[in-house]
């Protein structure tokens, strides 16, 4: 995940009025509008995370590297949860947002856009 986006991820959190939420959730599913895959971004609370939902820290250590899930998995601050219907298919990826059209990408290991339906 990009500082962009674990910024813009916390302003979201920051700024949304329902305190039950505890963060976003990446899903990944069948699309309402046709049948092909999607990624989804939703706002999650504490009743949507299961024990396979994987948690990602919004959070750095001083040398810029991702909390590690082991220090951040009861530390009560908002996070990424990863839904396990997702997990496999981002699983090594990269997230990015454009903060102009605030749309969010997710790359694979070698930097190339995922495709929900590959």
């Amino acid at each position: 995940m990009t500082e962009d986006t674990r910024s813009f991820f916390r302003k979201l959190l920051e700024n949304q009025k329902d305190s039950d939420i505890i963060g976003i959730m990446l899903n990944y599913h069948q699309s309402s509008a046709g049948l092909h895959m999607v990624f989804s971004f939703d706002f999650a609370k504490k009743s949507d995370i299961g024990p396979k939902e994987e948690p990602v820290s919004l959070e750095v250590l001083e040398d810029g590297s991702p909390k590690p899930p082991i220090d951040s998995m009861h530390d009560g601050l908002p996070k990424l949860y990863v839904h396990h219907n997702a997990v496999m298919k981002v699983l090594g990826g990269k997230l990015d947002v454009d903060l102009d059209s605030l749309k969010l990408t997710i790359y694979d290991r070698e930097g190339n856009m995922m495709d929900p339906n590959s």
